[in-house]
């Protein structure tokens, strides 16, 4: 977030609570932020909090190249665009964080990731709890990324690339390089999925699926455990779109999701996965 298109400043309340006041088509351009350095102290959980450190880092929605480090307890409403941009980071513990982004159901909330991750090594996302319009976290690079304990209403789901859309979902970028391994998802359960209950695809560009998948970014290794629960009647409930040798040696049990539709445009499902 940029102050140029949000200029509503943040404001605190009790027990660590950060929020922005509004999202970013309704500004109010006769507030400005304060000036960054502003000191104001507040109580929290019995510990004083400083907003400028909030201000500082949740205005810009970064937490980059953090080192054995701890973000906790943390409430934000209505944020304009993502809240964590996470980068470059190693060992980052990220505890009981509320995203509360429900009024942007209604009052057009849009690319309110909760946690886009690009880290090195470590990242550690513990019971969040999660409403907004986009994914609930994204990882886009790393490894030793764990995500537990989530509640997420309202976005794209839980995802790989960049009443939910999506339950669980892994995207690869149509003619790049690179790997998706080692991915595990682990006793979730789904309810009102409205688009994909669980969803695999190597076909996007430009923000779209294209139908034509590619294998420069092949999917091995990943497991999908105890993954249950119900689709809309208008969803698919299960969905794999994999190039040729482009996604193998893959665990699948306990995987049962109902209430929807089955594709017929599935290609290349791996031995053990079924749609």
């Amino acid at each position: 977030m940029s102050r140029s298109s949000f200029k509503e400043p943040l404001s605190a309340t009790r027990n660590g609570k950060v929020r922005w006041s509004r999202f970013p088509e309704h500004p109010s351009p006769s507030r400005e932020p304060p000036e960054p350095h502003s000191t104001e102290m507040v109580p929290a959980g019995g510990m004083e909090r400083e907003l400028t450190a909030a201000r500082r880092s949740l205005s810009s929605s970064t937490a980059h190249k953090l080192t054995n480090s701890i973000i906790e307890n943390i409430y934000i409403k209505n944020s304009p665009v993502q809240v964590f941009s996470i980068n470059g980071a190693t060992e980052l513990s990220l505890s009981g964080i509320t995203v509360d982004n429900a009024d942007g159901d209604s009052k057009g909330g849009h690319k309110t990731d909760a946690f886009d991750v690009g880290s090195r090594n470590g990242v550690y996302i513990t019971n969040p709890t999660v409403h907004n319009q986009d994914d609930c976290p994204a990882v886009n690079s790393g490894t030793n990324v764990h995500f537990t304990g989530a509640k997420c209403t309202g976005g794209h789901g839980i995802s790989i690339g960049s009443d939910s859309q999506n339950g669980v979902r892994i995207k690869t970028v149509y003619g790049a390089t690179s790997s998706v391994k080692g991915v595990t998802y682990k006793d979730i359960t789904l309810s009102g999925i409205t688009k994909y209950g669980v969803v695999i695809e190597q076909d996007y560009q430009n923000g779209s699926p294209t139908g034509t998948p590619t294998n420069g970014v092949p999917i091995t290794g990943l497991t999908m455990s105890n993954v249950k629960g119900t689709v809309s009647s208008s969803a698919t409930d299960v969905y794999i779109l994999c190039a040729s040798g482009a996604c193998s040696n893959w665990s699948w049990s306990g995987v049962s999701v109902t209430g929807g539709k089955t594709s017929s445009k599935f290609k290349n499902i791996p031995s053990g996965a079924s749609c």
